[in-house]
């Protein structure tokens, strides 16, 4: 990738890193506690009923003072949680009691990936602002990965430099993105994974055998994509049809079939450590169903059940209005004109796009694309089919759906070109690298800026 452009992302992302303050990205005060936790030697529990949960004390009298700027649209005020908080002074605990985190619901690898950070800033470094911003470094780590892995996919499935970087650049200065590479937050390292995974299993379908050493690789990466957070599990589905498909193609399906069997088990295996833990202590080996079922209330409308399923695709319009900047609750927001414009113009150039996938004569990498998509898709819809059948005010977000962002750039990019066939290949990319960068300076100067510091 040139250097000018790794330039661009690298400023791009410092921006959002140093001006985001702490706790106003999802769920930081539950991922910042458990990975303290972890640093004392002490694996939290999720709470059982809603309500049965309070934070670390010291964590609390900070995420006191900062929670304002979501809620109450004022500045937060950083002399104020130096206050709060004497410099020097090391997170306490109330003896005897019990440490609970909603977050704990997520498998640990990310968390202790973040404890490489954590523990040493927490020594060398003096105060709670400075250990806060050395813990995000772990998704700073991950985010780098995502947008390198981002630009050999591209690179592999268009085979143009040009092109492979500008939709790289797309992918890394998104609104979803930067948020998420920012954050205390495991949903970039999911990312990462998930991304790792379509370009391992891109460069599996030009071998003409899979080796045995390539299976023990996909294990392991198949399972520390789900330590890392339990929705990876969907990969286990792709694998599946990969191997089906693969096999079927050069006539060996029972040996393939008997290879992507190995595969799963074996990755199963691995993760029984986790299902034991989470069966004994939640009842359930699925400790993120637990948890949703907590914190996630039951106010929507019964809806009849001819309107589930349209309730249930139609919530997928928040993961675009996410991909669009919003940046998460308490404005402001980008004014709703351009939430209709960037929807409608995204849901457009997609079907587009999907129509010229098609059409094409050499469909191979793109049907891996849809095939990856589809899994994570079929998987949300499932949860939003869920959502709506308990009545659970939960919304599908940009960040779940973030490792199909790069495939829907690249289907995207095929639709400008059917669209602008006159116009080059590097055309249509640039096109999107330029609304990109738009988009970024818009959501920059209209919401990041004037919620916190305007």
């Amino acid at each position: 990738m040139s250097k000018r452009l790794v330039i661009l992302i690298a400023l791009c992302y410092a921006v959002f890193f140093v001006a985001i303050p702490p706790f106003q990205l999802n769920d930081e005060p539950d991922h910042f506690q458990y990975i303290y936790y972890l640093s004392k030697g002490i694996y939290p529990k999720m709470p059982l009923k809603s309500g049965f949960f309070a934070y670390d004390p010291s964590i609390q009298k900070i995420y006191d003072v900062v929670e304002v700027a979501s809620n109450d649209y004022n500045l937060p005020n950083f002399s104020k949680i130096k206050r709060a908080v004497k410099q020097n002074v090391s997170f306490t605990t109330k003896r005897g009691s019990t440490p609970y985190t909603y977050q704990v619901h997520h498998p640990p690898l990310y968390f202790l990936s973040s404890l490489l950070f954590f523990l040493p800033a927490q020594h060398i470094l003096k105060g709670f602002i400075p250990v806060y911003y050395a813990t995000r470094l772990a998704s700073t780590l991950f985010y780098a990965l995502s947008v390198w892995i981002a630009f050999l996919i591209g690179l592999k499935i268009v085979k143009n430099k040009k092109i492979a970087e500008y939709l790289a650049v797309a992918y890394a200065i998104n609104p979803v993105t930067l948020k998420m590479g920012v954050a205390v937050n495991p949903d970039i390292a999911a990312t990462c994974c998930g991304l790792l995974i379509l370009l391992f299993f891109l460069d599996l379908s030009s071998q003409k055998i899979i080796s045995i050493k390539s299976a023990v690789l996909l294990t392991l990466l198949l399972t520390v994509s789900v330590y890392i957070k339990f929705q990876n599990v969907v990969f286990f589905l792709f694998a599946l049809i990969f191997f089906l498909y693969y096999g079927y193609q050069r006539r060996k399906l029972t040996y393939y079939f008997s290879m992507v069997s190995g595969v799963v088990f074996a990755s199963l295996v691995c993760l029984a450590p986790w299902f034991y833990h989470s069966l004994t202590t939640y009842g359930n080996i699925i400790p993120s169903y637990v948890a949703y079922a907590l914190f996630c209330t039951a106010n929507l409308p019964a809806f009849p059940w001819y309107r589930i399923p349209f309730e249930t695709i139609f919530e997928f319009r928040h993961a675009i209005s996410h991909f669009a900047g919003f940046l998460g609750w308490g404005g402001p927001y980008p004014f709703k004109l351009f939430f209709i414009f960037y929807t409608l113009t995204f849901l457009s150039l997609f079907i587009v796009g999907l129509i010229s996938l098609f059409r094409m004569r050499q469909k191979k990498w793109w049907l891996y694309l849809l095939g990856y998509c589809g899994v994570i898709w079929l998987f949300f819809l499932g949860v939003s089919f869920t959502y709506k059948i308990n009545r659970y005010s939960c919304d599908i977000q940009g960040r779940y759906l973030l490792a199909t962002l790069l495939p829907l750039l690249l289907i995207i990019w095929g639709g400008l070109r059917s669209i602008f066939p006159r116009k080059s290949d590097i055309d249509a990319a640039y096109g999107i690298f330029l609304f990109s960068v738009w988009q970024y300076l818009f959501i920059l100067c209209y919401v990041l800026l004037p919620r916190y510091y305007v």
